[in-house]
């Protein structure tokens, strides 16, 4: 066994001490504020829900449906646990928006705890099939979204905070009869881009990870058709489709400080077991 001086092993208990500082972590958000991009539905929706049940006052980022926005804040407000939201519009993929957005944010509630890079759009076909506008579509708000949004909120977050990047399996296994190469590539980057800034900011202690959804009940399912939906059925060990709230919890888990504490830099694969070889 190694022997130890009394410097050595008070030193250590000092190392201890610091590194299981988590148990004295919060497990709720109470406090805090998070913005959570493309807020106005499905999964985005789901995420801003869940962190307001867990206390947090939540900014419900939306681009096109003002309507759907406030239909979440007033879920939000319904809660009756205190967290409040407010809508804000913006596009993320253009730098001014971005911009905005977390100005008007820190605006509303003061500071910004947890930012959610949720905005994404899929478009497919063969990569020399892809029309041209839909491969800007997708670099637009899929890479420049995410890069433009988490680029104006590193200045204000605070220390000890979490940014929270949507990824896809997309990044990680190639799915039979889904030409989406390009739509693929833009979440490789949103990988890249996690592990970076993840480096760059812990000196302050913020978590920066990714959430990568398997098959979700959402309008790009349902568009596929019968054969495709049983395809993505079939990918689950759970043979079916993931819910909007399935992966909010994953969300949640990242986002509060407790649970959260010791993961940085990752990729967290919420799919029912789907690309369960990675």
């Amino acid at each position: 066994m190694a022997q130890f001086s009394a410097e050595q092993r008070s030193s250590g208990r000092q190392i201890w001490t610091h590194s299981c500082d988590a148990i004295t972590l919060p497990n709720n958000l109470n406090g805090q504020v998070a913005l959570v991009t493309d807020a106005s539905r499905g999964i985005g929706r789901a995420i801003a829900i869940k962190l307001a049940e867990l206390g947090a006052n939540v900014v419900v980022n939306y681009n096109g449906s003002a309507a759907a926005a406030a239909e979440v804040v007033a879920a939000i407000k319904a809660l009756g646990n205190g967290a409040q939201a407010v809508a804000i519009q913006a596009d993320v993929s253009s730098v001014a928006d971005a911009d905005r957005l977390v100005a008007e944010t820190v605006k509303a509630f003061g500071r910004l705890d947890v930012l959610v890079n949720n905005a994404g759009v899929f478009r497919g076909g063969a990569t020399d099939q892809l029309l041209l506008d839909d491969y800007h579509k997708l670099i637009g708000i899929n890479i420049h979204g995410v890069y433009y949004t988490t680029r104006a909120a590193i200045p204000v977050i605070a220390d000890g905070g979490a940014i929270i990047n949507i990824s896809s399996i997309a990044s990680k296994s190639f799915i039979p009869g889904y030409p989406n190469v390009a739509y693929s590539a833009t979440k490789g980057f949103v990988d890249a881009l996690t592990r970076g800034v993840a480096a760059e900011l812990s000196p302050r202690r913020i978590r920066v990870n990714t959430v990568s959804p398997g098959p979700t009940h959402s309008d790009m399912a349902s568009s596929l058709g019968e054969q495709r939906a049983q395809q993505l059925v079939d990918m689950s060990f759970f043979k079916r489709l993931g819910t909007p709230e399935d992966t909010a919890e994953a969300f949640a888990f990242l986002a509060v400080p407790r649970s959260g504490a010791w993961f940085t830099g990752q990729n967290l694969v919420s799919a029912g077991g789907a690309v369960f070889s990675l």
